[in-house]
Formats: structure tokens, sequence, C-alpha cells
């Protein structure tokens, strides 16, 4: 039992060392510039399977359109047991700063600063975005975000240009387990009107002990304040609807709503470690668009507390087939009420 705990409350620290395949686990930083023209992810991760095993760093330029990845020798994956250090190849990642020095696709290299990051809160009952779910050493995937917010510091070479990010904002998260979710919906953005205000969302469904196990992970960070819209805390979603270009969704938590209106624009295809390695492609959009309103239902204070738009925005979906199949397993209560569900999601287009 103790050779697992430690881990449970330093969610940025790599997972995978006694792990036997399947596994896999990434770290996703999105890094934008100070003028959001230059937009880039950065996600190093391994993936552990029976016929293959390798570590990877892939490189998505939004902007220009491009993604490249490139693979390492498990060998030359390094790890801190004790916190998060990692050494891919000759590049450095931890939750501070990661350093860049990939040869082979344009030669990326760099290093940036993480100033002043916002972790999802870890406290010895719930250790992070996963809540209570952490202490399950079963569970087929986990989540974790390890920085909502921070600011930028330094420069990269990417694709023969160097891109100063001094002064930009990122944001932090990570995955690992045995399986990605069969469907998921994600969507994040730290770049609104009020600065420091961050916003993400990841709901899934996976299959776990043999049935659909479904799961909402969200916060609205704002003015220096948390509110969380989580499965284990009773939150769920009241309205869904999927189409090509937008996302409407109503999430509801004790006295608060969520109105979320997302639109996106494919332009990069992420690969997805799953048991069958890099067989599937989700959208990671770092062009889209967030609006969202937040109104708490009752009390004294009731009626709107935050309305805002976020760019930059990370708006993807995977694992449906049509417009609006994931909306029967994902909805929890339906939206009769006027003031909720699908009428007031319509009010915020």
């Amino acid at each position: 039992m103790m050779e697992w705990k430690p881990g449970i409350y330093r969610p940025a620290r790599y997972h995978g060392k006694s792990k036997r395949p399947p596994f896999f686990e990434r770290w996703y930083y999105k890094i934008v510039d100070r003028h959001q023209k230059e937009r880039v992810a950065v996600i190093p991760g391994i993936l552990k399977h029976s016929r293959e095993s390798f570590a990877f760093i892939r490189i998505m330029d939004a902007v220009q359109g491009k993604t490249k990845t490139k693979s390492y020798p498990l060998h030359d994956c390094r790890a801190k047991s004790e916190r998060f250090e990692m050494v891919v190849g000759a590049s450095l990642f931890t939750d501070r700063l990661f350093s860049l020095n990939v040869s082979g696709i344009h030669d990326i290299k760099g290093e940036l600063m993480l100033r002043g990051i916002q972790p999802w809160p870890v406290r010895w009952y719930s250790p992070g975005a996963m809540g209570p779910f952490a202490f399950l050493p079963f569970m087929p995937r986990y989540h974790a975000v390890l920085s909502m917010d921070h600011e930028l510091e330094g420069n990269l070479i990417l694709g023969g240009r160097e891109i100063d990010f001094t002064g930009g904002r990122g944001y932090v998260d990570k995955e690992w387990g045995r399986a990605f979710p069969e469907a998921w919906i994600r969507m994040q953005s730290n770049h609104f009107e009020t600065a420091g205000t961050s916003f993400c969302a990841l709901l899934t469904k996976t299959l776990w002990m043999r049935r659909p196990f479904r799961s909402l992970i969200a916060a609205l960070l704002h003015e220096g304040k948390w509110v969380p819209f989580t499965t284990y805390q009773g939150g769920s979603v009241t309205d869904l609807r999927i189409y090509n270009d937008y996302v409407i969704m109503v999430l509801r938590q004790d006295s608060w709503d969520l109105e979320i209106l997302a639109e996106r624009s494919e332009d990069g295809g992420l690969m997805v470690p799953l048991q069958e390695a890099f067989t599937r492609l989700d959208q990671k959009c770092l062009n889209g668009e967030i609006r969202l309103r937040l109104s708490r239902k009752h009390g004294r204070r009731r009626g709107t507390v935050f309305e805002g738009t976020g760019t930059c925005a990370v708006v993807e979906t995977g694992g449906y087939e049509n417009e609006n199949s994931l909306s029967p397993g994902f909805v929890e209560e339906p939206a009769t009420d006027k003031r909720h569900g699908k009428n007031q999601a319509k009010e915020i287009q």
C-alpha cells in the first residue's frame, strides 16, 4: 500500500516505472505567446504495449497546421520517482520548466519557464482533479490538471523560426493508465478578457469492471477562486449537444450552473496512446473559442456571476459516430426548466 500512496499525492510525477503493458502516460503543455499569434502543444510521454514500447515527444504547431513526433527507446527515458522530472532523449520536462532538444524534426530547441503555476488543489481526502477516485488502484485511466494558468518565459526554435514566448500564457495537464476512454469531450481555455481566468472540462465514458463508467471533471478559475464541477462532488451534465462546428453543454453542481458554447476548428490530429498503440486520432484544437456563463441559482446573490469568452481554446470530441450520439450517455437529468438546460444554453449563442 505504501508503494503507491506517494504517487497519489504527486500526480505530476511519472507513474509508469513498475507498470506492465498495456500502459500509457503523457503530459500536455499548451503554450501561447503574448500576442496569441503562436500556439503550440508539446506532448512528451511513454507507451508500453505488448508488441512495442517507446517514449515520444510530439509537437503540434496550430498556426502552421503541422504535427511532428519523435520516438525514443524506453531506455532513453529517465524519470525521478519522488517528483516530476523526466528526461526524454536530450529534452527535460518538469512542472516548472521544459527544455527541448529534438533532432530530426526540424531541430526543435529551446527552454521555457512556467511562472506562477496554478495546479488543481491536492488535499489528503481529494488528491487533485480525480478526487477520491485517485485512491482506486484499478481505474483504467487517471487525469491531473498540473496548472490551470501560468506565465511563460523563454524562446523556442520551431520550424526554422525563433519564437519568443515571454509574457505568454500556458496550461498543463496529464493522463496515464491502461486505456483511453471510449468517448470523451475536452475543453480548455485560459485566454479570457480577465487575466488569470481559466476553464477546463473533461467528460469521459470508460469501460470499468465490465460496466460503462462516466466521469465529469471541470473547473472555472476566476479571480483566484475555484468553482469545480465533478462527478464525485455531485456535478452533472444537464444538457449536451454535439455538432460539427460547436458543442453546447450545461453543467450543474450545488447552486451553480455553467453554460458553455464551444466553437472549434480542426487543425491537427493528436495521436491517442491506446492499447492498440497510436491507432486512433482525436482533434486537439488550439484555435477554438469557448463562451461561458456562470450563474448561481439560489440565495441572495443568485444570478450571473461571470460571463466571458475564452480564445486559443481546445475543443475536442471523440468516440462518437454522429452528432448527439454522446448525449444519452452523458446527460444525467432532463433539462425541462426554461431557466436552465437547453433554453438557457441557446441564450448565450
